[in-house]
Formats: structure tokens, C-alpha cells, sequence
């Protein structure tokens, strides 16, 4: 499985969504199928409207994404891609991938790798 993104990132040698440097073969593949649901292209200057979707709105501090009792449409829209295109999810790796989604969404690609890598053992 593959990422559709061929944006290339200046900042690291991974293109953006290219999870070669997650180590677990499964995380790799739980965010590849997320990444690739929600139109597989981010730059620090193109969001498409699930990418904004995340960027704008967080969850309530006391639920986090998984007990949102009543997420924007936007974000409820979100959540049904991703568990639609990969509906194997057990709800720790379901709030996991939102959190990670979040992050790239906030932070920008080169932010999540830097991130990742230095902070996640191999």
C-alpha cells in the first residue's frame, strides 16, 4: 500500500505521506489508509476541506475525538472516511489516527515527521 501524495518536502527526505519512518508495520498501514481517505494531499499551502475540517476544530479537552459526543459535520464526515476505508480500527487506534491526522493538520508535514522521529522509539 502506498501513499497517492508526490509532494515533495524540503525540510526531510520524506515526501508528504510517505510513512517509511513509522517503525510498526501496522501504524504504517492504519495511517497510510487515512492519509490516503482524506485526499492524500497536504502542503503548508493547500488544505483540502478535510484537512481544514481538522485544523479548525477540536475536540472537547474531557473526550477527545472518540467520545465526541456531537462532532461538527465536518468532523463527523472525517471520522466516517476513515473508518469506512479502513474499518478494522478498535477505538485506541481509531483516536490514535484522528490525533495524528490533527497533528498534520495543525502542525504541517515536516513538523509530524521531525516530531515523530525524535520522539516515538523504534
Amino acid at each position: 500500500m502506498t501513499c497517492n501524495s508526490s509532494i515533495m518536502s524540503e525540510q526531510n527526505k520524506y515526501p508528504v505521506g510517505n510513512f517509511g519512518f513509522i517503525p510498526s508495520h501496522m501504524d504504517r498501514l492504519i495511517m497510510i489508509s487515512a492519509f490516503n481517505a482524506l485526499d492524500g494531499t497536504v502542503s503548508e499551502f493547500q488544505y483540502t476541506p478535510n484537512w481544514v475540517a481538522l485544523k479548525t476544530h477540536k475536540p472537547p479537552v474531557d473526550s477527545g475525538f472518540m467520545f465526541w459526543d456531537k462532532p461538527p459535520k465536518e468532523i463527523k464526515n472525517v471520522m466516517d472516511i476513515i473508518e469506512k476505508d479502513y474499518p478494522g480500527h478498535s477505538g485506541m487506534s481509531f483516536g490514535w489516527t484522528m490525533r495524528q491526522l490533527q497533528y498534520i493538520a495543525t502542525e504541517g508535514w515536516d513538523s509530524y515527521v521531525k516530531f515523530y522521529t525524535e520522539n516515538v522509539k523504534k
